[in-house]
């Protein structure tokens, strides 16, 4: 256990969350608002075609911004005029020192909004009650919503977010796996996989790893090995050292990626896996020397 703590301290990245599993988006919608100095909600003025202005302040802070300056494409201001309820969430952060779209700010999405401000102190106190509210709305119809919710709770701890694997259903899981243009974003979906308890969900995983150790390059392979990890537990551990700590030599990027996977785990995955981490690790140690 002090070589799987030594280890661990030494590789842990500053943030508990499984952001590493990336790649990933790693900026939400309710980080941006959360930072945003101005929020303002918007329309197209009707003196100026194809621009912008403010019909609706939701927070305002210091400095004073400049005036709302941005163009309004055709497809939005189509949907505009189309509907009056709708309009586009803006903001100004001194940080960039310029307004910038957000969001359409439809009627499902305004709700969330006004969530993401009236909890700003609430989430800090308590994040995992915002990963929580969030995973709320990880199967919504709406893109932006879900989208949101996948990043929100992509990045909490491994215990925390795989509380939500049934929140997706397992179709969806399995749509998104095999669209290549969604891979960045395969991440939270390999983690819910491994969670569906099917017997052909956890082969998929199995056959996954098997068949990405013989590439050099492979996407998503941290994310890969901590479902084989939850399906099969020590055995699970002992195939990804025979393919990657005991055998051919491996690059840097790969045996990060394992590492990573270890550690997920080691943190926020089942006790009775710990010492065969440790044991697992054990190669990594004595190479690093």
């Amino acid at each position: 256990m002090l070589l799987l703590a030594t280890f661990l301290l030494a590789s842990a990245p500053k943030s508990e969350a499984c952001q590493v599993c990336v790649p990933f988006p790693g900026e939400s919608l309710a980080d941006r608002i959360l930072a945003a100095e101005h929020l303002v909600l918007a329309r197209e003025n009707p003196d100026q075609p194809f621009t912008l202005q403010a019909i609706r302040t939701i927070r305002q802070g210091d400095p004073v911004p400049p005036p709302l300056e941005l163009f309004l494409d055709s497809s939005t201001r189509r949907q505009l005029s189309l509907d009056e309820d709708l309009s586009i969430l803006c903001e100004w952060s001194p940080g960039t020192g310029k307004w910038r779209r957000l969001a359409l700010n439809s009627r499902s999405l305004a709700p969330v909004v006004e969530a993401i401000l009236q909890n700003r102190e609430a989430w800090e106190v308590d994040p995992a009650a915002r990963v929580d509210y969030f995973a709320g709305y990880l199967a919504h119809e709406a893109s932006v919503l879900s989208d949101l919710a996948r990043i929100e709770v992509y990045r909490a701890p491994y215990d925390q977010l795989i509380r939500y694997a049934d929140r997706i259903p397992r179709e969806v899981l399995l749509e998104r796996l095999a669209n290549p243009r969604l891979m960045e974003w395969h991440g939270l979906d390999i983690l819910f996989l491994a969670r569906t308890g099917i017997p052909e969900d956890q082969e998929l995983i199995r056959e996954k790893v098997e068949n990405d150790a013989r590439w050099p390059v492979a996407s998503q392979r941290t994310a890969w090995a901590i479902a084989l990890i939850e399906i099969d537990g020590m055995a699970g551990i002992e195939r990804i050292s025979q393919l990657y700590l005991n055998g051919p030599d491996r690059s840097p990027e790969d045996i990060a990626a394992i590492r990573e996977a270890f550690r997920i785990h080691a943190e926020h995955g089942r006790p009775e896996l710990r010492d065969p981490i440790a044991n697992a690790i054990r190669p990594l140690e004595v190479g690093m020397r």
